[in-house]
């Protein structure tokens, strides 16, 4: 995964988005304009895949979040994007994906619609089994998205694998009236406040405080809701 934050440590808390506490080095993964090269690690994905391929609790895998997002993809520089950097890679999963032969679906995410990713976007959309997209856009944003990837999928199903960030305008009132009208599926990101502090938006840090509203989450660690009255827009929902 190309988006993740690997600030911290293990013994200390810090106010940032979807932290992760310890720096996992990536030493022995290299992927540069020849190709891939792995002398260990990585191995999970094929494991996870012939271990679980035949479970039916899995819905499908999502195989790679956010081909080019962060320092380990396609990030941007002084000097723009560095290309398809995670191409290589992105070819690889899905190819050790289809050895495996699991029953559920396969996918990866489209999250950036620009030119710049015009060649991951057709892979994955080309290569998934469901066509799946984040969007943390607000409603009339999200209908647009909707209709440009249903003329991409070729009939695939859409699933919505990322969305809800309530400062930006894409809260539950406002998007999933639209999703449902649309017949897509969606996973919001973050559901329990907890220690990868999704209730923190985008570049926070320490000195900002407490964020109001919070970004992702949906309950309190003892099972209420952070807003309550996100609980009636479910009921609204479900009973429409």
């Amino acid at each position: 995964m190309n988006c993740r934050n690997f600030s911290g440590s293990w013994n200390k808390q810090i106010r940032q988005h979807n932290v992760k506490y310890r720096k996992i080095s990536f030493g022995d993964f290299h992927i540069d304009t020849i190709g891939i090269s792995i002398k260990k690690g990585l191995i999970e994905v094929p494991i996870n895949l012939n271990e679980f391929r035949h479970d039916e609790r899995i819905l499908l895998w999502d195989l790679y979040n956010e081909p080019g997002n962060g320092k380990s993809g396609d990030h941007i520089t002084k000097t723009g994007l560095r290309g398809a950097a995670s191409m290589p890679l992105l070819k690889k999963v899905f190819q050790w994906a289809r050895e495996a032969g699991p029953e559920q679906p396969l996918t990866a995410g489209i999250w950036n619609v620009s030119e710049d990713f015009d060649d991951l976007n057709r892979f994955m959309a080309e290569r998934s089994d469901v066509l799946s997209f984040h969007c943390y856009s607000k409603p009339e944003l999200m209908s647009e998205r909707i209709d440009l990837l249903r003329l991409i999928a070729n009939g695939k199903p859409l699933l919505c694998s990322e969305y809800m960030a309530r400062p930006v305008g894409c809260s539950f009132a406002d998007c999933l009236p639209i999703l449902k009208e649309n017949n897509v599926i969606a996973i919001n990101w973050g559901l329990v406040e907890g220690k990868t502090n999704t209730i923190y938006p985008w570049e926070w840090d320490e000195s900002k405080g407490i964020p109001d509203p919070f970004f992702h989450d949906v309950f309190h660690k003892n099972g209420t809701f952070l807003y309550p009255e996100e609980e009636d827009v479910f009921r609204k929902i479900r009973e429409e």
